[in-house]
């Protein structure tokens, strides 16, 4: 391992211990510190396990080049971004239902966590093994992640979005993000249809959520559509 992959990895580790904070920074008048943290490297441990484990089988490295190939991350970098979040989320909405926290409050700084940890980490790839896909993913996190700052402001003041309830953030970026990323994933011709499958599931998932959360009615939007229609 040469210096200049130790400065890489140094990087994505104080970009893991950045998260951490923010995240605690947010939450620290609500709930206890020590629950905070074990909440948010729970997250980071099942998403990486499973993130990880799923781009190795995937394109079969487990099997070609040994159990090496899961905990290689120099000559084989890589994760499944949606195997990651999802698993990720399963973890998330158990710890926060086991404990009766609000999972919509709690989703709003996590979701933010997540683009910052896919940037950068997205970034420091760049620079050991550059790849135009490596480029796109990184704009696109970055700009979901400043859309998702705009939004945070403005949310709430959003006519369609009526009960200006928390948790518009975690499910209106979840959203975007991989329904792009899929769009990202078709045009580059990058993930496995599998993969495929889960960005558009992940992005269906947000939007429902987002729906659910506004506080609409879904008969009488129905409605509104229905006579839209007969115009």
């Amino acid at each position: 391992m040469n210096d200049f992959v130790v400065v890489v990895l140094a990087i994505e580790l104080a970009v893991l211990f950045s998260t951490i904070f923010s995240f605690w920074k947010d939450l620290k008048e609500d709930y206890p510190a020590d629950l905070i943290f074990s909440l948010y490297l729970l997250i980071l441990f099942t998403s990486f396990f499973f993130g990880r484990l799923a781009y190795v089988i995937g394109p079969d490295l487990i099997t070609s080049q040994g159990l090496w190939s899961w905990l290689d991350l120099i000559s084989q970098p890589g994760i499944s971004l949606p195997i990651a979040y999802l698993s990720g989320f399963l973890i998330f909405y158990w710890f926060t239902g086991k404990n009766k926290w609000n999972s919509w409050q709690i989703g709003d700084s996590v979701i933010f966590q997540f683009f910052k940890i896919i940037f950068f980490f997205s970034l420091a790839g760049q620079l050991i093994n550059f790849s135009w896909y490596g480029v796109s993913l990184t704009v696109l996190a970055g700009i979901v992640y400043l859309l998702g700052r705009k939004l945070a402001k403005i949310y709430r003041s959003i006519r369609w979005y009526k009960s200006g309830k928390v948790g518009f953030l975690a499910t209106s970026l979840t959203f975007a993000f991989f329904s792009l990323f899929l769009l990202l994933d078709i045009f580059l011709g990058k993930a496995l249809y599998w993969e495929r499958l889960f960005n558009l599931g992940l992005a269906v998932l947000g939007l429902v959520l987002l729906y659910i959360r506004s506080g609409r009615n879904f008969r009488q939007d129905f409605k509104i559509f229905n006579k839209n229609g007969q115009n």
